[in-house]
């Protein structure tokens, strides 16, 4: 599936530039150096203490909580820290809850329901987090995490003119924000501008070299309009899996740029390792049968295009179209 992002913007960010940027900075009270190092562990954005597991990280926090000597909006940033260790466990009821208890103990912030709106657009609970966003950008117009998530509603939702608006505004909050770039690409492309979409690929790259999505999708667009294939497009793929190796999207991407390439024996280990991760995955499937065909397993190619179409009728006519960009964001969890 050759782009996987569906544009969730959390608000998380180290611990004084999160409380600088709604105005207020708490510096964390004196305490022990353990307790500290728990703070540290538990607020630094995800990815940092690269030493340290998710789990390490989710027990900071409820270290930090339990201690009892962090109250108030103090507490904040750190039930919000824990809920998205909580969404990367694929624990959203948690997440939830916590992010309940940050608005309680934090209610000036936008982020509690920045965030809480991300993980209803995870269980594809538009409504609610609608709701969410439309409040925060009535509070803070110019939030770039809020109206980069409503645009990818919209987005969901199909209504691309109003998405647009949305992610022009959130550019002009943050001309450097890649997912913003990323999404207005795909709505561009959608729309038939691939030189647009191509475009904002690239800034997204260059604002973030190690974005793995961005060259995902710089990829399939140029695997699918034929496009410099080998001297750009498999680079970008290549790159996008040596940042991400077992991401079964990018894996796809590549796929499907061999199978336009011709390299069918390359595109069926790139399918096998994707269906691997995730067996269910239609575009997969039905470009490894495709590929298949070509190498004269008609068995293999029957059964991998037969599994394909019980799970979309209508891939064949979606497989190597645009519209896969609007299919993979229907069926985002």
């Amino acid at each position: 599936m050759r782009v996987y992002i569906f544009g969730l913007v959390f608000s998380i960010a180290g611990t004084i530039a999160a409380l600088a940027q709604n105005g207020k900075v708490h510096p964390p009270p004196a305490v022990d150096n353990n307790t500290f190092d728990e703070h540290e562990v538990c607020l630094m954005v995800p990815g940092i203490f690269t030493s340290y597991s998710i789990d390490d990280r989710l027990a900071a926090c409820t270290a930090v909580i339990e201690s009892g000597k962090y109250r108030g909006e103090d507490l904040g940033p750190i039930y919000l820290n824990r809920a998205v260790f909580h969404v990367k466990k694929n624990e959203d009821d948690a997440a939830l809850a916590d992010i309940e208890m940050s608005h309680k103990v934090w209610p000036d912030s936008p982020r509690p329901l920045i965030d809480r709106a991300a993980i209803y657009m995870r269980r594809h609970q538009m409504d609610l987090a609608l709701a969410d966003l439309h409040q925060v950008i009535q509070d803070n117009p110019h939030s770039y995490a809020a109206l980069t998530n409503r645009a990818s509603v919209y987005f969901f939702l199909k209504k691309y003119d109003l998405a647009s608006s949305d992610l022009d505004r959130a550019l002009d909050a943050n001309r450097t924000g890649n997912t913003a770039m990323l999404l207005r690409g795909e709505i561009a492309f959608l729309k038939g501008d691939k030189t647009s979409a191509l475009d904002d690929f690239a800034l997204s790259i260059q604002f973030d070299p190690d974005r793995p999505d961005a060259y995902n999708a710089d990829c399939y667009v140029r695997a699918l309009t034929r496009q410099e294939m080998e001297k750009t497009a498999l680079p970008e793929c290549n790159k996008a899996i040596e940042i991400d190796p077992g991401e079964p999207g990018i894996l796809d991407t590549r796929g499907f740029l061999y199978l336009q390439l011709g390299r069918y024996a390359d595109a069926v280990a790139d399918y096998d390792r994707a269906l691997a991760k995730d067996p269910k995955l239609a575009p997969t499937l039905y470009g490894r049968g495709l590929a298949k065909q070509k190498l004269g397993d008609t068995a293999g190619a029957s059964a991998d295009i037969a599994a394909a179409q019980s799970l979309v009728p209508n891939i064949d006519k979606i497989f190597d179209t645009p519209a896969i960009f609007s299919w993979r964001h229907d069926n985002t969890e």
